[in-house]
């Protein structure tokens, strides 16, 4: 290929990465849907090849990576400040709890398979949020009332369409995960402007 053509192709790449990198920088909605559905489809992923590979041992470790995975890509998008170094620890935290409570549940699927994604969506979610939140390092009560609400929300509507579609569609096409990382980005956004600062959502990366 011309050297010529080379340079141009490279220069081209180069300015789509530093765009890429300005928004990346700049829009905090951004990292957060990203590093939310990277981290919970890794985390689900890893936590299946180790009960794969593991048998009912893997159950606990793959929980654990789930939860790591979920947790740091979450506070790595740095869309709500408060969320500290205890943030991914609590995510396990709510995982683990979360899927132990859910169990019992699993009998209604017996006699009406929508009815127990919705209850174990809402439990699983409000569990999680609710562990969640005392991964922040000041939390206020509207912060904690807003955090637990939207992952209840955000598991209602993740838990059917996730579970009710991943007979026909892989985990990476179902539509729970991104309609959980829009409506968790919704609260974030509510918090977010009721800090002293107000930050909108494009933050000042000068």
């Amino acid at each position: 290929m011309n050297p010529s053509r080379l340079t141009a192709i490279s220069q081209k790449l180069d300015h789509l990465l530093g765009q890429l990198q300005s928004y990346w920088s700049a829009y905090w909605l951004l990292r957060w849907i990203v590093t939310t559905l990277l981290g919970w489809t890794l985390g689900l992923l890893l936590m299946a090849l180790l009960i794969a590979w593991l048998g009912v041992m893997g159950v606990p470790l793959g929980m654990a990576v789930a939860g790591l995975c979920i947790g740091i890509g979450q506070r790595m998008a740095r869309a709500l400040p408060g969320m500290g170094r205890r943030w991914p620890w609590w995510t396990v935290a709510g995982i683990f709890v979360g899927s132990l409570v859910i169990v019992p549940l699993l009998l209604i699927v017996l006699i009406n398979r929508w009815v127990a994604w919705l209850l174990m969506g809402a439990l699983f979610g409000g569990l999680l949020g609710g562990l969640q939140v005392l991964g922040f390092r000041k939390a206020q009560d509207t912060t904690i009332v807003m955090w637990v609400l939207a992952n209840v929300f955000g598991g209602v509507l993740c838990a059917p369409l996730t579970l009710g579609t991943m007979g026909y569609l892989p985990l990476l096409c179902t539509p729970g995960l991104p309609l959980f990382a829009l409506v968790t980005a919704v609260a974030i956004h509510w918090l977010r402007k009721r800090l002293p600062d107000k930050p909108t959502l494009r933050e000042n990366t000068q």
